[in-house]
């Protein structure tokens, strides 16, 4: 008998290690239907029927919003205006929200939102891969490398659980450090430029790049100067709007770094500020050698991922701009096994946080694709919760987890824990890269359709 188990638990084994295959990317992309129809956050919503007034106001935007939606847009005009652009066949349709109401819902229109960010999420996808080969990887570990990015638990929870468009800012992230690897100054310059005109992060990530490669300060100026130019150009367009200037300057960013504790000193000190200095110091003082840069940026870059989530506070669908560096990270160690575990480890640790920390990240993430009408028709709130299903509560402990293989994800990328060659595909590795795929999906979908069950019943 025990040989027996012993004979199915090699078979089992063999199975799921193997090479990839068709099956692999057709399960994948039954589950992506799957995720796809259930879930959403309802911030999509909000932006793809705000972008509507984007396309009649598209001067005077942010004052409407505020006047005819009763609260107003936080993001540059960016987003607005690719949405605007994309929901053009909506209107022509007359398939256009009711402007007074920011969550008018449409399971047709909230579908065409949600395919915009898709089309990026694709281009995000063939970047990874060409990035994994000048990071040293042939062509069937840079396969396995971009399979891991599609695959990767947090991609699953941002791109389809929650379901927001930080995949914007991700590709153009993408574009730019492809164009660095390359020494490509103007593309870096130019994809960076439009990243942070999506998402503000994107800037601490060109300034520590920039620093590691020219270490002449006024070269790092001029080329600070050059990024900042497209979102500058998007305040001088709108800068005359007082509701412009409240929503977006008035959302404050920069609080979100901005936590700090007392160890002795004159003041109390702030972590992520300590966390991005000594990046940026490190950075300088680098030799830069054309040999080892692509190494050492993977590992910079996994210093600003700790910095940002876990030095600072963030919005739980933010992670995906953690994600391509940390697969990168994770495909070039020599202990890929142990670092796929540890994320398998930090998802479940971080769906639990989320679901006890954030305000309707659970449960009400069903109730805006095609279970909308059922949920809402019932009249009454949840029987059961997803926090009720997990029961353990302890935010503290559970970020500190996240925290925790946060920090080990960043020490680990370092060079010196780094494959010779970036070619070899470490034990195990194929194995957990679906292990992690299916516990990321499960361990979200199965408390949140009990919690339906229950609503339902």
């Amino acid at each position: 008998m025990k040989a027996k188990v012993s004979a199915w638990g090699n078979r089992i084994y063999r199975i799921l290690d193997q090479e990839l295959s068709r099956l692999d990317y057709v399960i994948l992309g039954v589950l992506y239907v799957f995720l796809f129809l259930s879930f959403t956050f309802p911030d999509v919503i909000v932006t793809g029927n705000r972008s509507f007034i984007m396309q009649s106001y598209p001067l005077a935007f942010y004052r409407k919003a505020q006047e005819i939606a009763g609260n107003g847009a936080n993001y540059l005009p960016s987003t607005f205006w690719l949405y605007a652009a994309w929901n053009l066949p909506l209107r022509l349709l007359h398939c256009v929200p009711d402007f007074a109401d920011a969550y008018s819902f449409s399971l047709v229109r909230t579908v065409w939102y949600r395919l915009l960010p898709l089309i990026f999420f694709a281009v995000s996808a063939r970047s990874v891969r060409k990035i994994a080969l000048r990071l040293g990887m042939d062509q069937v570990k840079a396969k396995l490398c971009q399979y891991l990015f599609l695959a990767f638990p947090c991609t699953i929870f941002s791109q389809f659980i929650f379901s927001q468009y930080d995949i914007f800012t991700v590709c153009m992230m993408l574009l730019g450090y492809e164009a660095w690897l390359k020494e490509e100054n103007r593309g870096f310059v130019f994809w960076f430029g439009l990243a942070i005109t999506f998402k503000y992060q994107a800037l601490v990530y060109f300034v520590l790049l920039l620093v590691y490669r020219h270490k002449q300060i006024f070269r790092i100026i001029w080329n600070v100067i050059l990024v900042a130019v497209p979102a500058a150009l998007e305040v001088l367009i709108y800068y005359h709007d007082e509701a412009f200037i409240s929503q977006v300057f008035g959302f404050n960013a920069i609080s979100y770094t901005g936590g700090s504790f007392q160890l002795g000193g004159l003041t109390s000190v702030t972590p992520f500020l300590v966390c991005v200095i000594a990046l940026m110091i490190f950075a300088y003082v680098k030799p830069y050698e054309a040999n080892q840069a692509a190494r050492y940026s993977v590992f910079l870059m996994n210093g600003v991922n700790f910095a940002f989530y876990g030095l600072a506070v963030f919005n739980p669908q933010w992670l995906l701009i953690a994600v391509p560096f940390q697969v990168f990270g994770i495909m070039m160690n020599k202990k890929a096994k142990f670092l796929l575990l540890l994320e398998d480890l930090f998802i479940v640790a971080f769906y639990i946080l989320t679901v006890n920390y954030y305000l309707s990240v659970d449960q009400w993430t069903l109730g805006f694709m095609v279970w909308h009408d059922a949920i809402m028709s019932t009249g009454h709130g949840w029987p059961v919760t997803m926090s009720d299903i997990y029961l353990f509560t302890d935010t503290t402990f559970l970020f500190t987890i996240v925290f925790s293989i946060l920090g080990s994800f960043f020490w680990l990328s370092h060079p010196r824990y780094q494959q010779e060659d970036c070619s070899v595909v470490e034990p195990d590795t194929r194995l957990n890269v679906r292990l992690g795929l299916w516990i990321s999906v499960l361990a979200w979908a199965v408390p949140a359709y009990l919690c339906l069950m229950a609503m339902l019943r």
